[in-house]
């Protein structure tokens, strides 16, 4: 048997462990927008409101689709604080254009991808989404074809925005008369998303 040298071996046990840390894979990007729970109480004196209890967000992305998830203290398609109907809606910038991907329950659950402007929004598909009470996320996967144009592959989402919303005006106990469509959480970040990305997000789920 032929012995090893020990300052041969010490030099091939290093290029090892350089080669092995070179090729490790990146750590996936999780909970890019997050918000504290609790604090969905519109007025400071409508009782907080699981499902619109906005918690995180991320996005994911593959060669052919984009999935925005938001997460809720607790997913469900109704509530008995906002019974006329349920949204919500993630708003970001992507190569000069700012869109918006929302998620409505209201008799049914439907999704709807964007742009946006001043006071308005412009409905440029209606993309699949899902409500899943198990994971407490509300998910919507918008194919990068609907897009105006393709997005580059090495594009990045920014001025990341998210919030719960009624669709239809409510009662409330909590204040006498009518309430209209209100926001009862929202939630930001100055973080970016460059597509490609390896994300916590399942994309197409």
């Amino acid at each position: 048997m032929k012995l090893v040298r020990p300052a041969v071996a010490v030099a091939l046990g290093a290029s090892l462990v350089v080669a092995g840390s070179a090729g490790a894979a990146p750590k996936p990007v999780c909970n890019l927008v997050t918000d504290p729970a609790g604090d969905a109480r519109p007025f400071g004196v409508v009782p907080n409101d699981d499902t619109m209890d906005l918690v995180s967000a991320d996005f994911g992305n593959n060669a052919k689709m984009l999935t925005v998830v938001v997460r809720v203290k607790k997913a469900a398609t109704t509530s008995s604080t906002y019974p006329t109907g349920l949204k919500w809606q993630t708003t970001f910038t992507l190569e000069d254009k700012t869109y918006f991907a929302s998620v409505v329950s209201d008799g049914g659950v439907s999704g709807a991808f964007g742009t946006t402007g001043t006071g308005s929004n412009t409905i440029l598909t209606r993309p699949a989404a899902v409500i899943d009470p198990a994971k407490n996320e509300i998910r919507i996967t918008v194919p990068l074809a609907d897009f105006p144009s393709t997005p580059s592959k090495s594009a990045t989402i920014s001025g990341i925005s998210v919030s719960s919303a009624t669709t239809k005006a409510f009662n409330t106990p909590a204040i006498s008369g009518s309430l209209g469509g209100i926001s009862p959480d929202q939630a930001t970040t100055d973080k970016s998303f460059k597509l490609g990305t390896p994300s916590c997000v399942v994309v197409g789920k």
